[in-house]
């Protein structure tokens, strides 16, 4: 390798350093260093729009996406990133030519290519071509229909809102009878303000006898709205990721389908072999293939967080979060998921579990249930940070991964909120823990906090620097068992406890 190559690669090293430690700037600014001394890095540039994301430079994002699509013009995965970047920038008819391209190139990406085209057409006005896009997506996929149109609602309203506000009343009256079949018993709360837009425009274009229709099919005689509101009032921006197994997949049915009733987008992250097996035991689900696995370390496909955090930009949520695949959400537990959603926004919300005998989602409840305060089983927290949490070795599934992401965010000046409230419910099993992951990754989270522990002021940096050099003069090189090692987690989640707040 040529001295210009190494010096890029050292670089881009240096960069990702830089994403870790949450100087996405001074990443940024190295990254065009790289992709100036390498400029057919594929890699550099998928860095470049990520971070160019992350810090709202879409433009910028753009210019490097179209540069990774020259490099690697087969790569139709590229084409769809560069059509939804164009979506985010309004530039529908380029994003409408990205998803064109990756139908026609790589007919095995169709439902990804019509999806865009939904969101795009949706939001441009092109609503005719989106309910072809619907009726297609439709046949492909017909378990995952209902997710979609309940996250592609918004765009459309979007749409007929800016309309409406902008006082084109009549175009607002012709489009209300484009919107698609498919959007006509959407229960999201915002088709309340789509049905006001339309009734209103019917009564300002003078077609007085319709807007009484439209007025009346909104408000039945009881004066309450028709539409149910939904159990989670800010479901259309959520979107949960996880990674599903081949084992126990009733349990993960039932979860899946709880965080589904709730309204959230749900995501899975797998390796090819294990989609392949669950893409079809899945309703609702959006499948990932993940680039890697740990199976040279760990022999099994465990994902790694770094790779789950690097799908959630790409999600239209306001909220993105993590979450165990065996963890049944309680119908009841809206109002408290609310308050969460709006806390993540500013603040990483941890969430615990309780432990139960059985996890029919009708009949849990906190009664006789268990309070598992060893870890966190769900997060939530906003997409903008997620580059703040990536290139971090743990793995999901394993141990050590949801100790470190609360630490990583008191590291971080980023506020913790934990929920205790009985919300989220586990199946009792047994805990199988691999003694060999156990030790290698809590030196992991030694090494990776210490190089991330600085001189920021706060308590929490001060009393993990205490605890990390204990952890260091006690172990040094040696490596000592799942045992010995047991100490540390309990103490970690302590300092956790002292800085931050309950919801």
């Amino acid at each position: 390798m040529d001295a210009p190559a190494l010096n890029a690669e050292s670089l881009h090293r240096d960069a990702l350093a830089w994403i870790e430690s949450g100087d996405l700037d001074r990443a940024h600014a190295m990254l065009l260093d790289v992709v100036r001394i390498a400029p057919d890095s594929l890699a550099a540039y998928s860095t470049m729009v990520r971070v160019s994301q992350q810090l709202g430079r879409l433009s910028e994002a753009k210019y490097h996406c179209e540069r990774m699509v020259e490099l690697a013009p087969g790569d139709v995965s590229l084409v769809l990133w560069l059509g939804w970047l164009n979506f985010e920038l309004g530039c529908f008819d380029e994003a409408k030519n990205c998803a064109d391209y990756a139908e026609s190139a790589a007919p095995d990406r169709s439902p990804d290519a019509q999806r865009l085209l939904v969101f795009v057409c949706g939001k441009s006005g092109d609503w005719r071509r989106a309910s072809v896009a619907l009726e297609k997506l439709s046949a492909l996929q017909p378990e995952s229909i209902n997710e979609l149109v309940a996250v592609a609602f918004g765009a459309f309203a979007d749409h007929l809102l800016t309309r409406y506000r902008a006082g084109a009343f009549t175009e607002v009256v012709n489009l209300s009878t484009q919107m698609p079949n498919q959007f006509a018993s959407t229960d999201r709360a915002i088709a309340d303000e789509v049905a006001f837009a339309v009734s209103d425009s019917l009564l300002r274009v003078g077609q007085y006898d319709e807007a009484m229709r439209a007025i009346k099919a909104c408000i039945p005689a009881s004066g309450a709205s028709r539409r149910p509101r939904p159990p989670l009032a800010s479901s259309r921006s959520l979107c949960l990721v996880t990674s599903l197994m081949p084992s126990r997949l009733a349990i993960q049915k039932r979860a899946v389908e709880s965080w589904l009733h709730l309204g959230a987008q749900v995501v899975s992250l797998n390796s090819a072999q294990e989609r392949a097996s669950l893409e079809h035991a899945f309703d609702g689900v959006r499948f990932v293939t993940a680039q890697r696995d740990a199976r040279d370390r760990f022999g099994k496909p465990y994902v790694y967080i770094h790779d789950m955090m690097t799908v959630m930009p790409g999600t239209p949520a306001h909220t993105v979060g993590l979450i165990n695949a065996d963890i049944i959400l309680s119908p009841k537990s809206g109002p408290v998921l609310d308050k969460a959603l709006a806390q993540s926004r500013t603040s990483l919300v941890c969430g615990h579990r309780y432990n139960v005998d059985a996890t029919d989602p009708r009949d849990v409840s906190g009664s006789g249930a268990d309070i598992y305060e060893g870890g966190f089983d769900w997060f939530l927290f906003s997409p903008e940070t997620t580059a703040g949490y990536m290139d971090a070795p743990f793995i999901f599934g394993g141990p050590w991964w949801d100790i470190w992401l609360p630490a990583r965010a008191l590291s971080r000046g980023i506020s913790v909120s934990t929920v205790r409230d009985p919300v989220a419910f586990h199946e009792y099993h047994d805990q199988r823990w691999d003694e060999t992951m156990y030790r290698e990754l809590g030196h992991d989270f030694i090494r990776t906090m210490t190089a991330a522990s600085g001189p920021t002021e706060g308590h929490f940096h001060m009393r993990l620097s205490e605890l990390l050099k204990t952890a260091q003069a006690r172990f040094g090189s040696d490596k000592p068992s799942a045992q010995e090692f047991s100490w540390l987690s309990p103490l970690v989640r302590s300092l956790i406890a002292l800085d931050s707040r309950v919801l």
